[in-house]
């Protein structure tokens, strides 16, 4: 995966993404280095069944949302993992494909994590999910573009003729908050003449990454201040929090106790959980 991602890196850099292109080629790297140092094991990447673990054991469930298998226009950004590539889940060998099915039939949600360039291209977005749909055999109504790029000109309509139902797009990758000034999801108006709006946006409020490295800058307890305040205002207006984690943060103690420490504050409140699909059904 990583020598993929180090290709389109360096295609990336010499087409002008100079100073983007340089991280993503030394995290590469470095990435290449440790698989061949650790050789499988402590894999970051291996460790889906633990957060399976974690829900199961608090009695909650989330949406997991997969990468395309291909790229018929890829971005520096993406992922490189396939489908086909030979992972370790739940101490077996299996595919990422296989791993995927499995998740979906224990019966969490599947969804679909759009690449960068799906954002206001149809064709490109119905391929991938299609993709996804053949590797669980069921029906993929849920939705995120890649990095959050979305343009409100044209991703609702092309989330609507693929089928989505409801998408977790509108939020900050640098900050905490609801970006639509609202906690509570609604339909998704879209600036096409010809769409109906028959999607729902699910206002992402906090995100890994955005309040532990960049809002909180690593303090645990501010991070935990800043989630509390959050947590109060969809409280008061009867709405939702919604979480985005990353897999691999798993593997950096803080992250993985600052989402325990979440659900357990949401439970205390006397908070609901469910995955997207769930809180589409309620949106009567």
């Amino acid at each position: 995966m990583h020598g993929r991602r180090l290709r389109g890196q360096i295609k990336s850099y010499f087409k002008g993404y100079e100073r983007r292109a340089l991280a993503g080629i030394k995290s590469s790297f470095l990435g290449i280095c440790d698989s061949v140092v650790k050789q499988g094991r402590n894999d970051p990447l291996f460790c889906y069944e633990r957060w399976l673990e974690i829900e199961q054991l608090k009695n909650v469930r989330s949406t997991f949302l997969f990468l395309p298998h291909t790229y018929e226009k890829s971005h520096y950004s993406d992922s490189g993992y396939r489908y086909d590539d030979t992972i370790l889940f739940d101490q077996q060998q299996c595919s990422v494909r296989e791993m995927i099915k499995e998740i979906h039939d224990r019966g969490w949600e599947i969804g679909l994590h759009a690449s960068w360039y799906s954002y206001n291209d149809s064709r490109i977005f119905s391929q991938q999910k299609a993709e996804l749909e053949s590797v669980i055999d069921d029906e993929i109504i849920s939705s995120r573009q890649h990095n959050l790029h979305f343009d409100i000109r044209y991703t609702p309509k092309i989330l609507e003729q693929s089928g989505i139902k409801i998408d977790s797009s509108i939020g900050f990758n640098d900050k905490c908050g609801f970006r639509y000034g609202t906690s509570v999801p609604w339909r998704l108006e879209s600036t096409h003449p010809t769409s109906s709006n028959t999607v729902w946006e699910l206002p992402m409020c906090i995100q890994d990454k955005a309040i532990m490295n960049i809002v909180a800058e690593r303090s645990f307890e501010f991070a935990i201040s800043v989630a509390q305040e959050i947590i109060q205002q969809a409280k008061e207006e009867g709405g939702v929090v919604c979480l985005l984690w990353h897999p691999r943060t798993i593997q950096w103690p803080d992250y993985i106790k600052m989402y325990e420490s979440l659900i357990d504050i949401l439970q205390q409140e006397g908070a609901w959980f469910g995955t997207m699909r769930e809180i589409y059904n309620l949106r009567k």
